[in-house]
């Protein structure tokens, strides 16, 4: 017997197309079975109590090892919280929309570099006056506006970075 392989990866991928929603007003199962939502939506204004501040969140991803999330806002702050059972359930069933916008999530870091280059990635599909508006308390912010969009991400990833690692060793 002959397969061809287009043939089978055409029914592999049926395989879970029956997949009927758990909801049907496009919400997340956590938000609906748990109660009040307490999902984070980039583009979104927030009070964080924690820091006693509001911001708009500019950037979120979910440190899957530690079940925590890591949410970069308009101040410049990077913060972290914790996620619920179900909250997490969902990040993992859709990681590239949990956050409100397409954006892609889920890639699985072994390093500090590995989660740099996946950041960097992330941001470069957005607009250089985007990456610019998280910067613009910098105290460089002029220099930083002249940087070309590609130096201009990797210099807001290099500083977020940094406080990830700062947080890791307990400095910040």
């Amino acid at each position: 017997m002959i397969l061809y392989i287009d043939a089978h990866n055409i029914l592999e991928s049926f395989a879970g197309y029956p997949d009927i929603p758990q909801t049907f007003d496009g919400s997340l199962p956590s938000e609906c079975f748990d109660g009040e939502s307490k999902r984070i939506v980039i583009g979104e204004r927030y009070f964080f109590q924690d820091e006693g501040y509001f911001a708009t969140v500019t950037t979120a991803t979910v440190d899957e090892t530690n079940r925590k999330l890591i949410i970069g806002t308009d101040t410049g702050h990077v913060l972290t919280g914790s996620m619920s059972d179900s909250e997490f359930e969902d990040y993992k069933k859709y990681p590239d929309a949990y956050f409100g916008v397409i954006q892609k999530q889920g890639k699985n870091s072994e390093n500090d570099y590995d989660f740099f280059e996946n950041w960097v990635d992330i941001h470069m599909s957005y607009s250089k006056e985007s990456t610019l508006k998280k910067l613009e308390i910098s105290h460089d912010y002029e220099r930083l506006k002249l940087l070309n969009k590609e130096e201009l991400v990797v210099e807001y990833c290099e500083r977020f970075m940094g406080v990830i690692i700062d947080r890791k060793k307990g400095t910040a």
